[in-house]
């Protein structure tokens, strides 16, 4: 949609007599809702998931039975991909790939990851700002902008279910204002006899996928700059070997975007810089004095070249 737009109805929205001259509602607290919602409810969406490039008709069932969570996302159309979560284990199978198996608390790709957010530490760093009401799949929904306070990473437009506080769309924006990706839900089912399905999930599940090993090597770098609010997560820094050559690398998170730097020597002699952007993700490589240095994550192009730029780093002999 275009942001110009968008930025019509969402006017109209706030100005509707039903937003006019009433208080208005905690946006925060809405989000917290939403993020409630979304893992102890029962429910069934058909909804659509598109970028830039491609646009996909998906399944998801969500169930808790005997206090258990069983879930599973299906790809409608093309090649079949199905996920199941069976409590803690989640489940992956494609036509093409060997099925396999990871721990987790919910299937990640079925939601943008903002629905799983922590919306109070996250204040810190994000407004939130009550737009108004729309009708989304045949439901009023209330909208929320979540806002950064920098204008150094994405935002967000989310339209929430006015009854269960369930996600119906939801926008993800660029710096311009203009839609990288959105969720949007087609149809939202709370039928009771949604448990039928959750049989089939207690079958065996695949093998557990094991995680590469670490080595160890003597990296002594670190980024002079990062966006307020992004941390490392531990072990701080991993390790690989890749091609017969040491990879460095660190995972940063605000608790809502990410985005990873890796670290390698190479044999290039001149300074080199590339970059590759694509809905929300973005890579910024540059190399200097022998050692590649690489961002990759949801954040836009211009933050990550600035966060290469301000990396210190070097090979301790």
């Amino acid at each position: 949609m275009h942001p110009f737009l968008l930025f019509v109805i969402l006017l109209i929205a706030a100005l509707s007599p039903n937003s006019a001259g009433s208080e208005q509602p905690n946006a925060g607290m809405m989000l917290q809702e939403m993020s409630t919602a979304i893992r102890s409810l029962n429910y069934e969406f058909n909804y659509i998931q598109a970028d830039e490039q491609d646009i996909d008709s998906l399944r998801y069932r969500h169930v808790i039975l005997n206090g258990k969570t069983f879930a599973q996302l299906l790809r409608m159309d093309q090649l079949r991909v199905e996920v199941r979560q069976n409590n803690d284990q989640i489940s992956y199978f494609q036509s093409d790939l060997t099925p396999f198996t990871l721990l987790g608390t919910h299937i990640v790709d079925a939601f943008p990851s903002v629905v799983f957010s922590d919306f109070s530490m996250l204040s810190q760093y994000y407004h939130y700002i009550f737009v108004g009401k729309m009708r989304i799949a045949d439901r009023i929904c209330q909208i929320i902008r979540v806002l950064p306070k920098e204008n150094n990473r994405y935002s967000y437009f989310i339209w929430l279910d006015e009854v269960t506080k369930l996600p119906m769309q939801i926008n993800l924006l660029n710096l311009n204002g203009q839609t990288l990706e959105q969720f949007k839900v087609i149809s939202l089912n709370m039928d009771d006899n949604l448990t039928s399905f959750v049989q089939n999930l207690k079958a065996p599940v695949p093998p557990l996928m094991k995680l590469p090993e670490e080595e160890t090597v003597n990296f002594d770098w670190f980024p002079k700059w990062l966006p307020a609010g992004f941390v490392d997560i531990p072990p701080n820094e991993h390790q690989l070997m890749h091609k017969k050559k040491f990879l460095a690398s660190r995972f940063y998170t605000d608790g809502l975007f990410s985005f990873l730097i890796t670290v390698s020597p190479v044999n290039k002699k001149n300074n080199t810089e590339s970059h590759f952007q694509q809905s929300r993700r973005t890579i910024q490589t540059q190399v200097r004095d022998h050692i590649q240095m690489t961002v990759v994550g949801e954040i836009p192009l211009s933050t990550a070249k600035r966060i290469a730029d301000n990396l210190i780093l070097k090979i301790n002999k």
